[in-house]
C-alpha cells in the first residue's frame, strides 16, 4: 500500500495550506506546523515540510502526516520512508481525513 498521492500542482500554495489547516482545525484535528525541518537519516539534511504533523492528525493517536506541495520526488520518498503519509495535495489530504476519521465535507 503507498502512502504517496500523485504530485499536482496548487495554484496558491499559501493559500491552499492556510485554508487546509483552517479546515482541519474547525474539524477539531491538530492544525500542524508549518515549514517544519525534519532531519532524516544519520547525517541528513533538513527536509522542509510544508505542513507536517509529527504525532499525527489525532496528536499521539495517529500516524504522521505531511503535506508537500511542489516538492522534490526524492524528499517526499525520504519523508514517506521514514513512516508519514505523504499528501502532495491539499484536497487528497482533506478526502483521507473525510474517509478516514469522518470529518465532514468542506
Amino acid at each position: 500500500m503507498t502512502k504517496m498521492s500523485v504530485t499536482e500542482p496548487e495554484d496558491d500554495e499559501e493559500a491552499v495550506i492556510e485554508e487546509l489547516v483552517s479546515w482541519l482545525k474547525n474539524e477539531g484535528f491538530a492544525p500542524g506546523i508549518k515549514d517544519y525541518s525534519a532531519v532524516i537519516g544519520y547525517a541528513g539534511t533538513p527536509i522542509i515540510i510544508d505542513v507536517a504533523w509529527p504525532d499525527g492528525l489525532q496528536e499521539g493517536f495517529t500516524e504522521p502526516v505531511a503535506l508537500m506541495i511542489n516538492e522534490e520526488p526524492g524528499d517526499i520518498y525520504r519523508v514517506n520512508a521514514v513512516g508519514y503519509r505523504v499528501f502532495t495535495r491539499a484536497d487528497d489530504l482533506k478526502n483521507y481525513v473525510c474517509t478516514k476519521y469522518g470529518a465532514g465535507p468542506e
